[in-house]
């Protein structure tokens, strides 16, 4: 039970850090909107 939830939370810290860095990558290529091209590149 603990090795599931463990695992969920560290998909989760995965998850919003390559969402944060999506943003960065949006952010710094002048784009104000995420688009997936973000999300695969970060």
């Amino acid at each position: 039970m603990f090795t599931t939830l463990r695992n969920k939370l560290k998909d989760i810290r995965t998850l919003s850090a390559l969402c944060k860095e999506a943003e960065r990558t949006a952010l710094s290529n002048g784009s104000r909107m995420l688009g997936s091209e973000h999300s695969v590149l970060a």
